[in-house]
């Protein structure tokens, strides 16, 4: 037995059901609308941190704030000198053999300078470690 087609207007049932069924799950996982600020207000005076309680958390923000913002700043200015990207680019342009070991001196760290940029990766893993 062949089973019966479903009907055009059974389909568009069926669409619009699940439809309405995914649109009522997105709303059940959005987390974009909390508002930090109301969560803070309305916590109970007596469980809100005092004195030096509150001070640890503070310093802790702090820390994390300047470590952070000096960690990005040394990773830009990492990206800006062996930047990937500007690497192939010029790559792409170089034809002679004379121009690809001028790209190798340009862009190829020495072993020294290697050593120096893997030590400071551990350095910043080893802060980012401390502070999470």
């Amino acid at each position: 037995m062949a089973t019966p087609k479903p009907s055009i207007s059974n389909i568009e049932r069926k669409r619009l059901l699940e439809a309405a069924k995914l649109k009522q799950t997105q709303q059940f996982s959005e987390i974009s609308q909390i508002n930090e600020d109301i969560i803070l207000n309305n916590i109970p005076d007596l469980a809100k941190l005092k004195g030096n309680q509150a001070l640890g958390k503070k310093v802790l923000d702090l820390i994390k704030s300047k470590v952070i913002t000096l960690l990005l700043v040394k990773l830009q200015e990492l990206l800006d000198k062996y930047s990937l990207e500007a690497f192939q680019q010029i790559k792409a342009q170089a034809t002679s053999p004379a121009q690809l070991n001028q790209l190798k001196k340009d862009f190829c760290p020495a072993p020294d300078e290697l050593q120096k940029l893997a030590q400071l990766r551990n350095n910043i893993v080893d802060q980012l470690n401390a502070i999470s």
